[in-house]
């Protein structure tokens, strides 16, 4: 399947949510597992993921590593990194309201889904799937925020 080429950055910006990971430099990736592995590192034969995104540093558990990327005083950035050191699940702040409203997916480092709350309500209201962890191959959004998806977009064979 040939997805079409559009780059992330582009179709976030036009449908009016752009969130970037930038917060901080991503971890080294290393090809095996190891044993300097972080202390919260997972291992993802036992890691059971949470079904739904955690909007509240309070409510994350010890696999996540907890930072505040600005000094103030609250936590803006989250993440989950395997025994290689290969992101599973990062979790941002971009509002700055406190809440985490941007969610991010890996496979072997590679993202693979983002979920964002676009409107501060704490329920997930955009959803992009990503190939190849950078080509857009759909995404689905709730422009009402009455929880059911009204648009979606497939990039596909062409």
């Amino acid at each position: 399947m040939q997805v079409a080429r559009i780059a992330v950055t582009v179709i976030l910006a036009m449908i009016g949510s752009f969130a970037v990971l930038t917060a901080q430099e991503p971890p080294e990736v290393l090809d095996e597992p190891s044993e300097d592995a972080p202390d919260y590192a997972v291992d993802l034969d036992e890691f059971d993921p949470p079904e739904s995104p955690i909007f509240s540093a309070s409510d994350m558990g010890d696999e996540w590593e907890l930072i505040d990327t600005n000094d103030d005083g609250r936590y803006d950035y989250a993440v989950i990194v395997d025994r290689s050191n290969r992101l599973v699940r990062a979790a941002m702040d971009y509002s700055g309201d406190g809440s985490f409203d941007n969610f991010y997916y890996y496979d072997r480092g590679a993202l693979t889904v983002h979920e964002i709350d676009t409107n501060g309500d704490r329920a997930i209201d955009l959803r992009i799937f990503l190939a190849d962890g950078e080509y857009i191959s759909r995404y689905e959004q709730d422009t009402n925020h009455d929880g059911t998806k009204d648009r979606v977009e497939e990039y596909g064979e062409e």
